[in-house]
């Protein structure tokens, strides 16, 4: 034991390498993206993919070109068979682009490892007269015996063979004048032995994956330098494309188009564009997250949007002389909304089946405003050195969780949202330029009115069929009466998934509260002298106190359980006006929002959840919006007005107000200025006051306050003395 070194050292033993490899790379496309990155990191402007007989694992081998600065042997040895070199640490910027380099971590080489069993590097430096070849043996790293630095590598320099004008490189590039490097420079790496199969689906996604790495949208007189070009060659007997990949002609015709800017402090410009407007708006502002500034930028952002009706694919079908299949294919292999650093994807943001948004979630819940995954084709465009905080994860396929990528994405749903409210806004009027209606109400035409007197008016009429058209005639009115309960129900649910916040909120401090003072009451009546009797007594009032806090927050929300429709009943409206608010105690105190209550007292028939709907709706709204505002600014006004004998509510906020284009949608169903909304909570307030009241809900041009001011109008008799 005397004999043993005082120290010892890690020694990995060789099948670390592939084991890291198989960890590390998800899978073969991300393995191909990886060794693109290398390659990008070159300065290659032009690469090369080709792969034989994908379908057969074993004959088949992967060829990966680019003209970029090449290797010296120096460079291989000692940087790329050195995994996790701080090589590229280092050395941020590349040679000749200062392009920000994508394969800091040195994982490069495993990609090939799991790709293929053998490795061939071919390379030539720029300005050198001499080519390299490294041949890498991948199948040695599975003896469990060898150790990583027992594994000898055979290399050779030499007259170039393959990378010169009449080399292998001419059969590749042929006269492609966009390679404006000469063709004695770059790198060729040779994979054979694949070790999986590709099929169909995975080359077609492979493709669209390549025409998807670098942004389309780079500026190429501002940033040529991050220009990029794919050329991909597979069996013809596949008819999946060969050539240079790129995105389809569709791309360059969306109906909506969305693309601005935004800077380190939130100040925002973006310009939006219609297929059917001429005209450009330009919109800007400041965009915060509470009471501080973002944490994710700069970034640009561009969003072009389709629809996918039927009518609207056939309109693009014609424009780009396709077919309405293809122009869909075509769709589904842009769609998604992409992030790309310093040019270059991060994956797997924009992949076909990474709804990072949860954009889909928002269509459904409702499809007539937002806009789902598979209609958009999105890129956010940041740097690594602007955006600090927006991290990889460890594995480089997705960006670290945390407040910074929570703000990002609140803001490109944000941005988002203006575009899907110009959407709508040029939808609506498409509708109604078509020939008016009567508006009709929901449940008319639920008789049999019509087959009755077609039925008496002939001579011959049958009295027992008569009299079988009545009682059906009752049960259809029965069964509308029972269908008009359900809806009622719906609504109060609506409002119920609100309010579950409230009781959370409301109820977690005094459970902890009442949970601890009892533990300690029990502790306490161990002992009978009267200081801890008292003291016992004390904390049980506590109790009590706290309880009465719980049983004050159900009573307020048990209206809304979903039990039957109340009955018209006698309240005093400005007390009914207090309670509703007093639900939102804690988020009006938290905002410091200052509420003016009118002193009258006005005794009104009423269902008192019905009014009580009304107005969480809109005292929700005017809370989400006075969020955005300086606190010292934020206000509410309730007004109360007799009119004949009925009862005007008048409501009023000091937020931002309602935009002109939007005054005219913020009443139907399914349209909300809120980043996730559903637009079902005015819609349904509008239903209760015209349905139940006989009365009018309207947005007033002017009101006590600057912000949006909305009047009630209960007719019918509301009033009682």
């Amino acid at each position: 034991m005397s004999n043993l070194p005082d120290k010892g050292k890690f020694r990995p033993r060789a099948r670390i390498l592939k084991t890291l490899g198989d960890e590390l790379i998800s899978s073969d496309l991300v393995a191909i993206i990886e060794l693109i990155k290398n390659s990008y990191d070159a300065d290659a402007t032009i690469i090369y993919l080709k792969i034989v007989n994908p379908t057969d694992n074993d004959k088949g081998y992967i060829e990966l070109v680019d003209n970029g600065n090449g290797m010296t042997i120096q460079t291989i040895l000692n940087t790329w068979m050195e995994p996790a070199t701080p090589y590229k640490k280092r050395n941020p910027r590349s040679e000749k682009f200062k392009r920000r380099v994508l394969g800091n971590k040195g994982i490069g080489r495993f990609a090939s490892s799991r790709l293929a069993e053998e490795l061939s590097i071919i390379t030539r430096r720029v300005g050198s007269d001499q080519e390299v070849q490294v041949d890498f043996d991948w199948k040695k790293l599975d003896d469990d015996e060898s150790y990583l630095d027992e594994i000898e590598i055979d290399w050779v320099l030499r007259q170039p063979k393959e990378i010169k004008p009449d080399g292998f490189f001419l059969q590749v590039w042929g006269d492609n004048n966009s390679v404006n490097q000469s063709l004695s420079q770059g790198t060729i790496l040779r994979m054979t032995g694949t070790r999986a199969s590709w099929d169909k689906k995975q080359l077609q996604q492979l493709r669209v994956s390549l025409s998807r790495l670098v942004s389309p949208f780079f500026n190429e007189d501002t940033d040529s330098s991050l220009g990029i070009s794919i050329k991909l060659d597979l069996p013809d007997t596949l008819d999946i494309g060969n050539d240079y990949v790129g995105p389809p002609d569709l791309l360059d015709n969306p109906q909506y188009k969305l693309y601005g800017f935004v800077d380190s402090h939130g100040r925002y410009s973006v310009n939006i564009k219609t297929l059917k407007e001429k005209e450009e708006i330009d919109l800007s502002g400041d965009f915060e997250i509470g009471d501080r500034e973002l944490r994710c930028g700069p970034f640009g952002i561009e969003l072009r949007v389709w629809d996918r009706d039927p009518k609207s694919l056939n309109l693009l079908a014609e424009a780009l002389n396709s077919t309405i299949k293809n122009v869909r294919d075509d769709l589904n292999s842009i769609a998604g909304i992409s992030i790309y650093r310093d040019g270059f994807r991060v994956l797997p943001y924009g992949d076909p089946n990474t709804d990072w948004l949860r954009l889909d979630l928002r269509s459904r819940l409702n499809p007539t405003l937002r806009l789902a995954n598979n209609q958009i084709s999105g890129h956010i465009t940041i740097s690594a050195d602007d955006n600090p905080e927006l991290k990889d994860q460890s594995n480089r396929e997705g960006i670290m969780d945390g407040e910074a990528f929570n703000d990002f994405k609140k803001t490109i749903k944000f941005f988002l949202k203006i575009l899907e409210e110009k959407r709508y806004t040029v939808k609506r009027n498409d509708r109604l330029k078509l020939p008016e209606k009567e508006p009709e109400k929901l449940f008319d035409g639920f008789d049999l009115v019509s087959i009755k007197e077609h039925v008496q008016k002939q001579s011959t009429a049958d009295k027992e069929l008569i009299q079988m058209l009545n009682q059906k005639e009752n049960d259809l009115i029965e069964k509308v009466k029972q269908v008009q309960e359900v809806i009622s129900r719906y609504r109060k649910l609506s409002t119920l998934g609100q309010l579950i916040d409230v009781v959370l909120h409301e109820g977690r401090a005094p459970l902890a509260k009442i949970k601890n003072n009892a533990s300690i009451a029990l502790k306490n009546i161990k002992n009978s002298d009267d200081e801890i009797s008292n003291n016992v007594t004390n904390k049980l009032k506590e109790i009590k106190n706290h309880s009465d806090v719980l049983r004050d927050v159900f009573k307020r929300i048990e209206p809304f359980g979903g039990r039957k429709k109340g009955v018209k009943k006698i309240y005093v409206m400005e007390e009914v006006i207090k309670e509703t608010f007093e639900i939102f105690r804690s988020e009006i105190d938290l905002l410091q929002v200052k509420t003016t209550f009118p002193v009258s007292s006005t005794n009104v028939k009423i269902v008192k959840t019905e009014i009580q709907e009304v107005l969480i709706n809109l005292i929700q709204n005017s809370l989400y919006w006075l969020a955005n505002i300086p606190k010292e600014n934020r206000a509410i006004v309730i007004n109360l007005n007799r009119i004949h004998d009925g009862l005007e509510i008048i409501f009023s906020d000091s937020g931002q107000g309602i935009s002109p284009e939007n005054k005219e949608s913020i009443f139907d169903p399914y349209f909300s200025t809120k980043v996730d909304g559903i637009g079902l909570g005015l819609a349904i307030a509008g239903e209760i006051i015209t349905d139940n009241y006989s009365g009018k809900f309207e947005l007033l041009e002017d009101g006590p306050l600057e912000g949006a001011t909305f009047k009630v109008t209960l007719g019918g008799g509301i009033l009682s003395e």
